[in-house]
């Protein structure tokens, strides 16, 4: 997700999961319309189809 590349390390924590924390550069990006919805969308379920929660 060549896109989400500025973004990353911006978050306010590190250990942002990119779900609904405050402070999220990636959720931010979205809102802004930085990033497509879809495409946040589809990483996500990428990173959930790798860690089930």
């Amino acid at each position: 997700f060549i896109e989400f590349h500025p973004y990353l390390g911006l978050c306010r924590f590190r250990d942002c999961r990119h779900r609904n924390e405050p402070g999220c550069a990636l959720l931010d990006a979205v809102e802004a319309g930085k990033i497509h919805p879809e495409r946040f969308a589809s990483y996500r379920r990428i990173l959930d189809s790798l860690n089930p929660q």
